[in-house]
């Protein structure tokens, strides 16, 4: 390869213009106020000639001091040819054989249950690199390897792994030249091309990622730029291929029946409770018939040790659940458990083939069994509304919710009066009352006075019965409300809100006293219906206004007015809008940038909205809701010429901001 090495002082290459063409080799020295290009044979599009040559320039056309570096150019045809490079260059280095490449892979065994284990195991020599599907992913390439997988239904495994050489990265190609007219005297960073960027030194088949380049020459004798243009293209093919093998799993699907207790129990001896549970299939294969066993024990199963037939299943599928029980009848007071176990005959035999047998049975669940015993309780009072001064018959309720009948016994009503809490008691027969029994009993009393009596009722007043709970005999207390007159029928209204916004919504609810209840019906004061017949309503309002309802209710004198509920427009509607929009920096190089901000208040109108315009800027926004109604933003936008942005907004004057570009002044 060829090379010639300059070094020429700026100052003294400022002094002339012109053009001095070397004997040899052939080189042009052409001075540009400055810039030195230096070329290398005859000239040509780009960087070189078809021989070879190579052209550079500085661009100091405006430096008007120091020294151009010495820079060494290339010429001849030492290298491969094309715009930048010399002809006929050296042959290139051969590639290298590709090695033979192969692959393996197995697995072991090749059946198995579904969840369980299997083995794959691979060889691979002469590749790039090696991965298997079914998410195992990247494995060892250019060796062994092995890899435990679980499959829950059949699969083939493939091992692919690549061999070859991918493709070359991209590279710049000279691609076109063109000449821009310009007034002299021109540089090379004169605004021609200016959406493409600068290429690198001598870019001609130099590495690139996308897009394309540019070189500019100022030629001052016409007073014009010279551009080559360069694309980034691929500069070869791949040689990459692959080479696979493949291994295949046969999953056989088969259930797995876990037993799954149920609750706490309490019992009573000598009487028949029934222990529930529940069979769950947790494999991936349906379950045919099987049968299933509740046990019975107590601490370490020592002394119960009873094996239950529970209920048997026809079929379970995969992912199902069934309730099973059985029923067991316990012969002493004492502390036992119980569990389920599924799949198992009263033999304690595995029926159902499955995946696991380990997890048949559930854990063990708490199974009380106490003496039986009665337990008497009261119930609530009625009526809950009496007259003054007439005779009334309060009643209530006693119940044996024990596991034995309760003797005869006697219960009694406690009554309390508003004025000075005066007690009143009254006593009741209660018979005999078996397990799960209830009997009822009441007393006449006329109130004497207006106001609110509280009253219950308690059992076995005496305690002549031992029960299982002493301390539930008595029941709940229960308010009667004594009036001297019959209560007037009537239906009131009340809103969650009595202001509200065009689109939202108020809730009207109703309340009644005496005999007023339900279906209701609601009429807006407009006229407006279809609010139901419950006993709440819900308006929304699609304009201003003021807005009245009225509720009716069965049984009820009059319909009662709901407050009034005024409705504000969710858009301004009067006053001065304000806009405002700038731009900073306000001056500007060619080139730089400056932020336009605007911002809008008080837009008045429905739907109103504001819109920015100017050259990078084109935006629009609605307006926000009342009270405000405003909009705002801001953007960067670069500057090359005098640019005026106008903010808009319906109903407004517009505002305008402007860039001002500062000059360019040459030195000369």
């Amino acid at each position: 390869m060829r090379k010639i090495s300059i070094v020429v002082p700026v100052f003294l290459a400022a002094l002339f213009i012109g053009v001095y063409v070397s004997p040899s080799p052939q080189v042009v020295y052409a001075q540009c106020f400055g810039s030195i290009v230096v070329t290398c044979g005859a000239s040509g599009p780009g960087e070189t000639n078809g021989n070879g040559d190579t052209s550079v320039s500085t661009n100091a056309c405006f430096g008007g001091y120091g020294f151009v570096s010495q820079e060494e150019i290339p010429c001849g045809g030492d290298e491969g040819g094309g715009p930048g490079e010399g002809g006929g260059g050296e042959d290139p280095t051969p590639p290298t054989p590709t090695p033979s490449s192969s692959v393996s892979l197995t697995v072991s065994p090749e059946t198995v249950a579904a969840g369980s284990a299997a083995t794959l195991s691979w060889s691979s020599s002469g590749v790039n690199s090696c991965s298997i599907n079914q998410s195992v992913g990247s494995v060892t390439a250019n060796g062994s390897g092995s890899r435990s997988v679980s499959p829950t239904q059949s699969a083939t495994y493939v091992i692919t792994c690549t061999t070859g050489q991918p493709s070359p990265g991209p590279t710049w190609q000279y691609t076109s030249s063109d000449v821009s007219d310009l007034a002299c005297p021109v540089s090379q960073n004169a605004s021609v091309y200016t959406n493409v960027p600068d290429c690198p030194f001598s870019p001609q088949g130099k590495s690139c990622t996308s897009g394309s380049c540019k070189i500019n020459r100022a030629n001052q004798s016409t007073c014009s730029i010279e551009t080559d243009v360069y694309e980034c293209v691929s500069s070869g093919s791949s040689t990459e291929s692959s080479v696979s093998s493949a291994a295949t799993v046969t999953v056989t699907q088969v259930p797995d029946l876990v037993g799954q207790v149920g609750g706490a129990v309490t019992a009573m001896t000598n009487q028949a409770v029934t222990l529930y549970g529940g069979v769950a299939n947790q494999g991936m294969g349906d379950a045919g018939y099987f049968p299933n066993i509740v046990q019975v024990c107590d601490t370490n199963c020592a002394t119960v040790n009873q094996v239950l037939a529970a209920t048997a299943i026809d079929p379970l599928d995969a992912g199902g659940w069934q309730q099973v029980s059985a029923s067991y009848t316990p012969t002493s007071q004492a502390q036992q458990f119980y569990r389920v176990c599924a799949n198992n005959n009263t033999s304690w035999v595995n029926v159902h083939t499955e995946s696991n047998y380990a997890n048949n049975c559930s854990g063990w669940q708490y199974l009380t069994v106490g003496a039986l015993t009665p337990d008497l309780t009261a119930g609530a009072i009625s009526p809950t509304t009496a007259t003054r001064g007439q005779a009334q018959t309060v009643s209530g309720t006693i119940s044996n919710i024990g596991s034995a009948a309760a003797g005869a016994t006697t219960g009694y009503f406690q009554l309390t009066a508003p004025a000075a809490k005066n007690s009143t008691t009254a006593s009741v027969s209660i018979p005999v009352l078996s397990a799960g029994v209830s009997g009822s009993g009441g007393f006449s009393y006329s109130f004497p006075t207006s106001g609110t009596y509280s009253v219950r009722l308690c059992a076995d007043w005496l305690g002549q019965v031992t029960e299982s709970n002493e301390g539930n005999n008595c029941g709940p207390w229960t308010d009667i409300s004594v009036t001297g007159q019959v209560v007037p029928a009537s239906v009131s209204c009340t809103v969650n809100t009595q202001s509200a916004v065009v689109g939202g919504s108020v809730t009207y609810d109703t309340s009644t006293v005496g005999a007023a209840t339900s279906p209701y019906g609601w009429t807006g004061s407009d006229g407006t219906t279809g609010y139901g017949t419950g006993a709440s309503a819900t308006r929304t309002f699609t304009a201003p206004g003021t807005y009245g309802m009225q509720v009716t209710a069965t049984n009820a004198a009059s319909a009662a007015q709901c407050p009034l509920v005024t409705v504000a427009a969710n858009w301004c509607t009067a006053g001065t809008p304000a806009l405002t929009i700038t731009a900073s920096p306000a001056r500007v190089r060619a080139g730089q940038t400056s932020t336009v901000r605007w911002s809008a208040a008080g837009v008045n109108g429905q739907n109103a909205d504001c819109t920015v315009t100017g050259p990078g800027i084109s935006w629009s926004s609605a307006v926000s809701a009342a009270p405000v109604c405003s909009a705002a933003g801001e953007d960067t936008v670069t500057i090359n010429t005098q640019s005026t942005y106008t903010l808009t907004c319906d109903g407004a004057p517009p505002k305008t901001a402007t860039v001002n570009v500062i000059p360019s002044f040459q030195e000369f």
